[in-house]
């Protein structure tokens, strides 16, 4: 999701009002699913080409015209970019703009982070059995702890909710945890992970990219008090912990010398431009040692690094490039990026696929990819350096 506040940082306009009144979810291609679906393996994947599911006939022009944002007949919809889309799966319809999804561990509840709420929905039967109240969810930032009991929101006020989750689904408010905010009143969170104790006499660790602070902070989650904040780079997005290391993507790339051509990002620091189209022109990773509690790499990647997933054994760590068309693959041994994947559903097509989110199959095989703006999910043989 685009940074509110960040000119510099290309994103696209968002829809008005009027066109927000529907919102739909695919339950059984939401990148928070953790199996892999055979329908999708039995078709061979180009190598470094990902396939999106091909789109159903559209309506003859005459009826396309009285169209209006919604349901259409025959299981198709129209989405606020005038886009008519046959989605697969099951669909769960209801106002708002979701950001984020997160799947509980035992796979019974699925999470929604939307613009002024949070839901549970029944991934079986696709029914809302919650839906609790949580001004201003962030774009990033939705997460169950280990046991499940636990669900953990990012607010665009600065702040994460957490709320108790009963065996209905049913949800009831624990109080926030506050964060400390280095600008415009407001640290932003985003991407959020959970380790173990670091220590016998420390509990649980929730770590959380704070956007507008530039940092990566840890927070006692017992407590719900700050750690301590570690510098990283230019708007970080998301973060992933492999062993001792924390692997951060920055929006908004390294940050920029002092002679650099930059351009102001709202309420964030100023970020690296093209000094030709005036267009962010970096993104990176910033590579975290836990244990000494710095940045020591920021590995250059695609523009506007977003999502970020890790392979079971950390032997890799994929980001998603929204404004490259393309997902990095980093060696973590090496902390080298190895291999550059596009992610449109074919060369010759214009840029512009938008990836934002992966998620990888249990078997750690197959990459799945949100190509936001192509309203699909990339589907890819990952075996790299040859995926």
């Amino acid at each position: 999701m685009p940074h509110p506040f960040a000119p510099a940082v290309n994103r696209p306009v968002s829809p008005a009002p009027w066109q927000q009144n529907v919102v739909r979810i695919s339950v059984c291609l939401l990148l928070v699913v953790r199996w892999a679906m055979p329908s999708l393996h039995a078709q061979p994947v180009p190598p470094r080409t990902a396939v999106p599911r091909a789109a159903d006939t559209v309506p003859e022009r005459s009826a396309y015209d009285a169209l209006r944002v919604g349901d259409v007949a025959h299981g198709q919809i129209v989405v606020p970019t005038n886009q008519v889309l046959s989605p697969l799966g099951r669909q769960v319809t209801f106002s708002g703009r979701p950001t984020d999804v997160a799947l509980s561990p035992s796979g019974r509840w699925l999470a929604v982070l939307n613009r002024g709420e949070v839901l549970i929905i029944d991934p079986e039967n696709g029914t809302i059995v919650e839906q609790k109240q949580m001004r201003g969810g962030s774009y990033k930032g939705l997460l169950f702890t280990p046991k499940g009991d636990r669900l953990l929101a990012s607010s665009m006020r600065g702040r994460i909710g957490v709320f108790a989750v009963d065996d209905k689904g049913l949800l009831q408010e624990k109080g926030p945890i506050n964060l400390p905010a280095a600008r415009a009143g407001n640290a932003l969170p985003v991407g959020m992970r959970i380790t173990g104790p670091a220590a016998e006499d420390s509990g649980e660790s929730l770590w959380v990219a704070l956007n507008l602070n530039n940092t990566l902070a840890e927070i006692d989650l017992a407590s719900k008090s700050l750690r301590r904040e570690i510098p990283v780079g230019n708007a970080p997005y998301d973060v992933v912990i492999v062993g001792s290391k924390a692997y951060v993507s920055n929006w908004a790339g390294r940050h920029p010398g002092p002679e650099e051509t930059t351009e102001p990002a709202g309420a964030g620091t100023p970020v690296r431009v093209d000094p030709r189209t005036h267009v962010a022109s970096d993104g990176s990773v910033s590579v975290v040692d836990l244990k000494l509690g710095k940045e020591t790499k920021q590995i250059v990647v695609g523009l506007h690094p977003s999502g970020m997933a890790a392979t079971r054994d950390g032997r890799y760590v994929c980001v998603a490039n929204a404004n490259s068309d393309s997902v990095s693959v980093i060696d973590t041994a090496s902390d080298q990026v190895v291999e550059t994947i596009s992610t449109r559903p074919d060369e010759k097509l214009l840029f512009g696929s938008a990836p934002n989110a992966l998620a990888l199959s249990g078997d750690g095989h197959t990459l799945y990819v949100a190509n936001g703006t192509n309203n699909s999910v990339a589907v890819i043989d990952f075996q790299p350096p040859h995926s």
